[in-house]
Protein backbone atom coordinates (compact mmCIF):
# COMPACT_ATOMS: atom_id res chain seq x y z
CA UNK A 1 0.00 0.00 0.00
CA UNK A 2 2.52 2.09 1.11
CA UNK A 3 4.21 2.03 -2.58
CA UNK A 4 1.08 2.38 -4.10
CA UNK A 5 0.28 5.52 -2.58
CA UNK A 6 4.30 6.23 -3.03
CA UNK A 7 4.03 6.56 -6.50
CA UNK A 8 1.11 9.02 -6.61
CA UNK A 9 -1.53 6.04 -7.07
CA UNK A 10 -3.82 4.23 -5.12
CA UNK A 11 -5.83 1.09 -4.12
CA UNK A 12 -9.58 0.57 -4.21
CA UNK A 13 -11.53 -2.44 -3.38
CA UNK A 14 -8.22 -4.36 -3.08
CA UNK A 15 -6.88 -3.05 -6.41
CA UNK A 16 -4.39 -0.92 -7.76
CA UNK A 17 -6.64 2.29 -9.25
CA UNK A 18 -9.09 0.20 -8.49
CA UNK A 19 -8.53 -1.81 -11.45
CA UNK A 20 -5.62 -3.91 -11.18
CA UNK A 21 -5.66 -7.05 -8.92
CA UNK A 22 -2.10 -7.14 -8.10
CA UNK A 23 1.02 -5.37 -7.20
CA UNK A 24 3.57 -7.06 -8.46
CA UNK A 25 3.80 -7.41 -12.15
CA UNK A 26 5.75 -7.25 -15.51
CA UNK A 27 4.21 -5.64 -17.72
CA UNK A 28 1.35 -3.25 -17.08
CA UNK A 29 3.56 0.09 -17.90
CA UNK A 30 0.37 2.38 -16.88
CA UNK A 31 1.41 1.81 -13.01
CA UNK A 32 4.93 2.22 -13.68
CA UNK A 33 4.48 6.19 -15.05
CA UNK A 34 6.52 7.86 -12.26
CA UNK A 35 9.89 8.45 -14.14
CA UNK A 36 11.55 9.97 -10.84
CA UNK A 37 11.10 6.26 -8.99
CA UNK A 38 13.29 3.41 -9.85
CA UNK A 39 11.38 -0.08 -11.01
CA UNK A 40 11.24 -1.34 -7.52
CA UNK A 41 9.26 1.41 -6.33
CA UNK A 42 6.35 2.00 -9.12
CA UNK A 43 2.89 1.26 -7.80
CA UNK A 44 3.29 -2.02 -9.70
CA UNK A 45 6.45 -3.60 -9.32
CA UNK A 46 8.11 -6.53 -11.13
CA UNK A 47 10.45 -7.31 -7.86
CA UNK A 48 8.79 -10.26 -6.68
CA UNK A 49 8.44 -10.51 -2.32
CA UNK A 50 10.75 -13.52 -1.86
CA UNK A 51 9.88 -15.84 1.77
CA UNK A 52 12.05 -18.54 3.20
CA UNK A 53 10.99 -20.99 5.08
CA UNK A 54 12.97 -24.27 6.62
CA UNK A 55 10.95 -27.52 5.49
CA UNK A 56 10.79 -30.77 7.25
CA UNK A 57 9.77 -34.11 7.14
CA UNK A 58 5.90 -33.30 7.77
CA UNK A 59 6.11 -31.24 4.36
CA UNK A 60 4.42 -33.51 1.90
CA UNK A 61 4.64 -31.24 -1.28
CA UNK A 62 4.97 -27.53 -2.00
CA UNK A 63 2.27 -25.87 -4.31
CA UNK A 64 3.90 -22.59 -6.20
CA UNK A 65 0.74 -20.69 -8.05
CA UNK A 66 -0.52 -17.18 -9.26
CA UNK A 67 -3.89 -15.63 -8.07
CA UNK A 68 -5.95 -16.76 -10.22
CA UNK A 69 -5.72 -19.99 -8.02
CA UNK A 70 -5.38 -18.27 -4.92
CA UNK A 71 -9.00 -16.18 -5.60
CA UNK A 72 -10.42 -19.49 -6.43
CA UNK A 73 -9.38 -21.71 -3.42
CA UNK A 74 -8.40 -21.84 0.15
CA UNK A 75 -4.86 -23.02 1.58
CA UNK A 76 -6.34 -25.80 2.83
CA UNK A 77 -8.58 -26.42 -0.42
CA UNK A 78 -5.91 -26.61 -2.09
CA UNK A 79 -3.77 -28.79 0.09
CA UNK A 80 -6.66 -30.99 0.19
CA UNK A 81 -7.13 -31.29 -3.68
CA UNK A 82 -3.40 -32.22 -4.10
CA UNK A 83 -3.44 -34.70 -1.42
CA UNK A 84 -6.01 -36.34 -3.57
CA UNK A 85 -4.25 -35.96 -6.48
CA UNK A 86 -1.10 -37.56 -4.75
CA UNK A 87 -3.53 -40.28 -3.52
CA UNK A 88 -5.08 -41.30 -6.54
CA UNK A 89 -2.18 -41.21 -9.14
CA UNK A 90 0.44 -42.98 -6.50
CA UNK A 91 3.06 -39.96 -6.97
CA UNK A 92 5.31 -41.04 -4.04
CA UNK A 93 5.09 -44.39 -3.35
Amino acid sequence: MNRIVAANHHAAQARVDGALALSRAFGDYQYKDQKDLSAADQAVSPFPDVLSFQRDRDDQFMVVACDGIWDCVSNEECAARMEEKIKKFNCFE
